[in-house]
């Protein structure tokens, strides 16, 4: 059996220390413990996280030389790790779940990752290595899946920067974290807009939700002013809200219009510094995200029910969308957002001026 090593960011740890006996956070911001129930420790994480690659990972890691475990954030519903080994080709994400809730979503997401990379969608999401289940020696059953590592992509957020601008930083154990320019910022919305519109089904409605980037979901890497994006994480797969029908040209065209509509909203949602208030990004992100939905919806087969290709089809039925059209379905659309989620205030304060950047970036598209 290989020797193993176990790290929390970085920070070795080991049985008989305080930081193995401390609980796991929740996730960045509340306290430990799930569900009610006594909170699982990074010790027992980090054994249910050994038997599980020791009994299911060997084909994933290699030879599984001496093997390094490195707890890298907590989130509302996982705890992701990076796993690596000697002698292994590459690192390994092992994503682990102690809560009801996030090991019903972490088998919900591997079902997700499984069935579009088996279509051949796209390679910005991870392959799903492993998964399985452990239970602790107190009897918490913890669920795990071992995916692909995005080597040299980092999590981002808006922050501020010293003179209190609102930019996007990214987190970054390497180099010390780092603003990105105005073009780096542009290329990061237009390359996480192309991945969702890739993954859109306009003949079912299917997709990608929910997705945030206040939850870290995307995944950044800049060298020499060229960005490259990753999805790490498809929690749901199916349609995000009610269809406008199903079955002919013009159900098929306000489908994708909702679709664009709502991308072009979500992606300018964020938390501050990844734990803070709602806030919502520089009007930048708008003619980025609709670029970046149309790289997608070029490269689309034209559905049999159409005349001509999808991107072709959706100019000319932009074309005759005046601003009225726009607005009026935007409103519907975020009239159906749950009144709760922390969102839609700052969704509803920003709408009009959003609809106005939009509808310029459109027309500039069409």
């Amino acid at each position: 059996m290989p020797s193993f090593e176990y790290r929390v960011y970085g920070q070795p740890t080991a049985p008989g220390d305080d930081l193995w006996d401390q609980p796991l956070p929740r996730d960045r911001r509340g306290p430990d413990g799930s569900d009610g129930k006594p909170p699982v420790t990074h010790g027992a994480c980090f054994k249910a996280a050994r038997a599980f690659l020791e009994g299911n990972a060997r084909t994933a890691l290699g030879a599984m030389g001496p093997v390094c475990i490195d707890l890298k954030k907590h989130g509302a519903f996982y705890h992701p790790a990076k796993v690596t080994a000697a002698g292994a080709p590459a690192a390994l994400v092992l994503n682990l779940a102690v809560s009801d809730a996030g090991r019903a979503l972490l088998e919900k997401e591997c079902d997700c990752l499984d069935r579009l990379r088996s279509r051949g969608t796209t390679s910005a999401i991870p392959r799903v290595c492993a998964r399985g289940a452990v239970v602790t020696e107190d009897d918490r059953p913890v669920s795990l899946f071992l995916g692909e590592w995005f080597s040299g992509y980092r999590e981002f957020h808006i922050s501020e920067d010293e003179a209190g601008a609102r930019r996007i930083i990214v987190w970054d154990e390497a180099r010390g974290d780092y603003f990105l320019t105005p073009e780096e910022t542009t290329g990061l919305y237009r390359c996480a807009a192309e991945i969702l519109t890739d993954l859109y089904d306009p003949e079912t409605f299917d997709q990608v939700y929910p997705w945030h980037h206040g939850a870290g979901d995307f995944v950044v890497k800049t060298d020499g002013g060229a960005v490259s994006v990753r999805l790490i994480t498809v929690r749901g797969y199916g349609p995000a809200m009610a269809r406008p029908g199903e079955g002919d040209p013009a159900s098929l065209l306000q489908g994708l219009l909702l679709f664009l509509l709502n991308l072009s909203i979500w992606t300018r949602l964020d938390r501050l510094d990844g734990v803070g208030e709602v806030v919502w990004s520089d009007s930048l992100a708008v003619a980025a995200t609709v670029a970046g939905f149309f790289d997608a919806l070029e490269r689309k087969p034209a559905p049999a029910i159409l005349p001509e290709s999808l991107a072709l089809c959706f100019r000319a039925f932009l074309s005759v969308c005046g601003f009225e059209d726009l607005a009026a379905v935007a409103g519907s659309l975020v009239a159906a957002y749950p009144d709760g989620a922390p969102e839609i205030s700052v969704v509803r304060a920003n709408l009009a001026s959003h609809l106005q950047d939009l509808y310029r970036s459109l027309e500039s598209a069409v």
